[in-house]
């Protein structure tokens, strides 16, 4: 809501100089006096000149944006492509003033648009699990069309200087495999720490090479690899209707 976004904040309360203040001073004419409030230690009385002002208030607006962005964990509904554009956006300003029209306004667009953004999402991470011109493992070819129960990754782990982590690009597709599988299941999307990237580290961390979950069998290898198998075949096959409604057919090499 408005009012825990609120919170995160100081509110900035501007006091006019009083009118008899010289303006021919070097700098009086360019400062305004402020009082910040903040729950905890009250007023706190401090100087900004006009620009320092225009600054902090263009980046509060940013920050109140990402906040209201991730509340509403937008992030997880919506394909990384799309999240780096909206991230981008906010980060150069290109937003609304935070009003509470304004933030009415970008939820019910972004909830009226849930079914396309989640099947942009399925679109995504399929054309990440179809083979292509690096990915020719004679299983993969299996899910040329549609996916298959199994597939083989390549890459999808970073085992460089003798560790092994998840490579960001794959952690971001596996979050988002992840992410539509429990909502095809009804269950919303998966929340930490029992997300499958968080679960999959959890076990490279404790030395092990394969995790289960309600959806996925995962095995990884020395050499990066992944095999990802399907547990549940009837989502599945309802992610392949989704995905296979005459816009993905195959991943050009």
């Amino acid at each position: 809501s408005l009012h825990r976004i609120q919170e995160k904040f100081f509110f900035l309360m501007i006091r006019r100089p009083p009118i008899s203040t010289p303006s021919n001073s070097s700098a009086a004419s360019d400062v305004y006096k402020r009082q910040a409030y903040n729950e905890e230690y009250g007023f706190l009385p401090y100087e900004l000149k006009k620009h320092e002002y225009e600054s902090l208030q263009k980046e509060i607006q940013k920050s109140c944006w990402h906040r209201i962005v991730n509340l509403l964990e937008i992030p997880h509904i919506i394909s990384t492509k799309k999240k780096n554009q909206l991230y981008q956006q906010i980060d150069n300003g290109n937003v609304p003033e935070i009003t509470t029209e304004n933030i009415l306004s970008f939820c019910m667009n972004i909830y009226s648009n849930i079914p396309e953004y989640v099947d942009e999402v399925i679109e995504e991470v399929t054309r990440w699990l179809q083979p292509n011109q690096w990915n020719t493992y004679k299983t993969n070819e299996k899910s040329k069309y549609e996916i298959k129960e199994k597939v083989i990754k390549k890459w999808v782990f970073d085992t460089s200087y003798g560790f092994i982590r998840l490579n960001e690009s794959a952690r971001q597709m596996l979050t988002e495999l992840d992410n539509i599988f429990h909502m095809l299941d009804g269950k919303g999307i998966a929340k930490y720490p029992k997300d499958l990237a968080t679960i999959i580290q959890n076990a490279v961390d404790k030395k092990q090479q394969e995790v289960k979950t309600e959806y996925f069998h995962i095995k990884w290898f020395k050499n990066g690899n992944a095999h990802i198998i399907f547990l549940r075949k009837d989502l599945l096959s309802e992610f392949n209707k989704r995905q296979g409604k005459g816009k993905i057919k195959t991943r050009e090499a």
